[in-house]
């Protein structure tokens, strides 16, 4: 339960923030209009770069919004898989004994 919950809510926190990974074309169309020429080197490395930043830059705020949903969850007392696996084996336990 507490990763389909963490899941969505990380999808929609990116969703919500816009923050998907800018498609090389878009990237190149950047680089373009950025450097004002059209040199293939010039683009391919400039387009590089802006990938780059926008990967490392998704990657920072999904650990972060990763850790806040495991905050929120902590506090609002949502048990870990385990602890939920733990508890039916040991209601199955009581089940048995009856």
């Amino acid at each position: 339960m507490g990763n389909k919950l963490e899941e969505g809510l990380r999808k929609g926190l990116l969703a919500g923030l816009g923050l998907a990974v800018l498609t090389k074309e878009k990237a190149q169309q950047l680089a373009l209009v950025k450097k004002g020429e059209a040199s293939g080197e010039n683009v391919a490395e400039v387009t590089g770069e802006i990938l780059d930043k926008a990967r490392k830059g998704k990657k920072l705020v999904e650990s972060r919004i990763e850790e806040a949903i495991r905050n929120v969850i902590e506090k609002v007392g949502v048990p870990t898989r385990q602890e939920f696996e733990n508890l039916k084996k040991s209601i199955n336990e009581l089940k048995k004994k009856k």
